[in-house]
């Protein structure tokens, strides 16, 4: 019968649904985490307090175990978060919530850029640019974004937005 799968098929959207409606929310945390002097590890378990229970939480505690056991963040985002999956939920998630100002673009580009994806941070970087985000000194002073100073483009994208 296919009722055991038209039902999967809505458990996944439903847990898909939770998950960036959940998002922007888990993201904001994450950003003024580690804008407070927070590192990823700890940032992450601070939303994991606030957030339980949740399929975002099931998520984003299993990329915390994996972390904590010694794998490398941006290894264990591959395998945990599917990239192409997550990215999936986060631009749908952006359609949703709509990205003010490009702050969701920026959030995004320091956790990359943390996870040591220098060239997703960049390119995320200079989209939200596009998308309205203009604080020059904010990506001049942020520390994890220093990590793409040394990137081909990147003084001229600084250059460009001064």
């Amino acid at each position: 019968t296919l009722w055991p799968i038209v039902w999967l098929q809505a458990q996944t959207e439903r847990r898909k649904t939770a998950i960036f409606r959940a998002l922007p929310f888990a993201l904001d945390l994450l950003t003024l985490s580690v804008e407070a002097g927070l590192d990823f590890t700890s940032a992450l378990a601070r939303i994991l307090k606030k957030i339980p229970g949740s399929p975002l939480a099931e998520e984003f505690g299993e990329l915390l175990r994996q972390v904590q056991m010694g794998q490398a963040r941006s290894e264990a985002l591959r395998q945990l978060g599917r990239l192409a999956e997550a990215e999936r939920i986060l631009q749908d998630a952006n359609r949703v919530e709509g990205d003010s100002g490009g702050r969701l673009h920026y959030a995004l580009a320091r956790i990359r850029a943390q996870a040591g994806d220098r060239e997703e941070a960049f390119d995320l970087l200079r989209r939200s640019f596009e998308l309205g985000y203009a604080d020059l000194d904010e990506v001049l002073g942020d520390r994890e974004l220093r990590r793409l100073r040394s990137l081909p483009g990147f003084g001229a994208f600084l250059q460009s937005h001064r």
